[in-house]
Order: structure tokens, then C-alpha cells, then sequence
């Protein structure tokens, strides 16, 4: 077995691998501001306050649950989701 050490660090692979989460965002970039039908998976692990789901393109995106209204919804139900934020893994947005 070898370790860290005799490996002699980071070698050029893994410093490729360091551009990857820039270059994702950029490509999460297209979907700002757009409308993307999502559908929804679950909630979101680490906020409850968020539903949780994938786009046609299979992007994971987080959406907020409206609190304003009586709004009622299951796994499996598709929405129309405005995209707000783009992140290297995925979007969040809020439904129309």
C-alpha cells in the first residue's frame, strides 16, 4: 500500500480536477433567470424549507416552499421553477 508521502503530493491530475467546479458553474451559468421545469424528488436534506428536484437535463435544483400561500405538493409533482442562483452543483430557484 502506498501513502501520501511516497506519492509525492498532488500529482498534474488532481491539479486539473481543481478547474472543474469553476468550469461547472459557468455551464450552470445558461440557466439563470430561466424558467426550467422541475421535478421534485424530495426535500432538501439540510433545510426542510426546500423542496428538492432535477430538471430535464437532470441539474439538481433546490426550491423554496411558498410560505405566502396554501401551497400543497408531492414527490413526483412537476413544476415550473425560476432559476435564482447557479452553483457548481446546482441551481436554486422559486416557483412561478
Amino acid at each position: 500500500m502506498r501513502r501520501w508521502s511516497s506519492w509525492g503530493g498532488c500529482n498534474s491530475q488532481c491539479k486539473n480536477n481543481k478547474k472543474y467546479p469553476s468550469t461547472f458553474k459557468k455551464r450552470n451559468q445558461r440557466y439563470l433567470h430561466n424558467i426550467e421545469s422541475v421535478l421534485i424528488e424530495g426535500l432538501n436534506p439540510k433545510n426542510n424549507s426546500q423542496m428538492m428536484g432535477r430538471t430535464r437535463t437532470n441539474r439538481l435544483t433546490f426550491v423554496e416552499i411558498p410560505k405566502n400561500i396554501d401551497f400543497n405538493f408531492s414527490f413526483g409533482d412537476e413544476f415550473n421553477v425560476k432559476i435564482t442562483e447557479a452553483r457548481s452543483f446546482s441551481l436554486s430557484g422559486q416557483v412561478c
